[in-house]
């Protein structure tokens, strides 16, 4: 015979069950749907040439396997835990944003001594190029070395003492 109380244990050992269930199941979609969107900018700054193929490719992996032993796990992760398990995807985010900061000024710095040369060609085929001497003193002042931008703007005002440019970046390369 079953009475009241048996059919109560049972209705709340389903009942707890159940939100059990209901509350892993959250936690796990939490989890991947913040692991997706790590991936996908991870996935997307490489495609935009801001991190390098192996530096996604250990990213990727790294994600992966503390993801899928997570969610293996997840009944196990609760308050603090949980949000630390939240952070390995988030961590992860954050490296491709480091690496793409730093790739981004490399390249940059790299780009920029490229065209410096273009410049400095330019300058030895015709050592009268006002213009060359300006963005070779704007590449100068991107790596950060102002005084020889200074002395390619001089050459330039030198050059042509009307010549608006090399007489604007000058005079703001003094007053910095």
């Amino acid at each position: 015979m079953v009475d009241g109380d048996t059919i109560q244990h049972f209705l709340t050992k389903v009942s707890n069950l159940t939100r059990e269930g209901l509350i892993s199941w959250s936690k796990t979609a939490l989890v991947i749907l913040v692991a997706m969107g790590a991936c996908a900018h991870l996935v997307l700054s490489w495609q935009a040439g801001n991190i390098g193929g192996m530096q996604a490719f250990v990213l990727v992996l790294t994600l992966f396997i503390g993801e899928i032993a997570a969610v293996q796990n997840i009944r196990h992760f609760e308050g603090v835990n949980f949000l630390i398990l939240l952070a390995i995807p988030l961590a992860v985010w954050a490296a491709v944003q480091i690496l793409g900061q730093v790739g981004s000024r490399s390249g940059r710095a790299a780009d920029v001594r490229r065209r410096m040369k273009q410049y400095q060609a330019a300058l030895q085929r015709d050592p009268g190029n006002v213009a060359a001497h300006v963005f070779l003193g704007d590449s100068y002042v991107k790596l950060g070395r102002r005084r020889q931008a200074a002395v390619e703007y001089q050459a330039a005002l030198a050059l042509d003492p009307h010549d608006y440019q090399a007489r604007f970046r000058l005079e703001r390369l003094q007053r910095a």
